[in-house]
């Protein structure tokens, strides 16, 4: 009986310390998808939004094992010309420690 406690208590504090390892806006336990600002500038578009350049970059992490990719802010700029930033968005989808996939998004000039 002890046992199966202290088993089921160190099985609880490990899935606690696996969902605060992660850092995030927003994170569900079991599953997120969440949209939310990383940087706003506060630049104005003369054309509007719709005509700004947008990049985009993700990585993604399996089992919280293996995280593979490359969504820095300097990649995307360099990628899409990108050199006046606007702002910058990030999507995180999650289910529970199996799977995650953060996005970043620029729109600039």
């Amino acid at each position: 009986m002890f046992n199966s406690l202290k088993s089921a208590i160190t099985l609880l504090l490990v899935i606690f310390g696996l969902s605060v390892a992660v850092p995030a806006q927003a994170m569900g336990l079991l599953y997120t998808n969440t949209h939310y600002p990383l940087l706003a500038t506060g630049a104005t578009a003369k054309e509007g939004v719709a005509k700004l350049k947008v990049g985009q970059a993700k990585t993604m992490n399996y089992l919280f094992l293996v995280e593979k990719g490359d969504a820095s802010i300097e990649r995307i700029v360099k990628a899409q010309g990108i050199k006046k930033i606007h702002f910058v968005d990030v999507q995180e989808q999650s289910i529970f420690i199996f799977f995650r996939k953060m996005t970043v998004t620029v729109y600039g000039e």
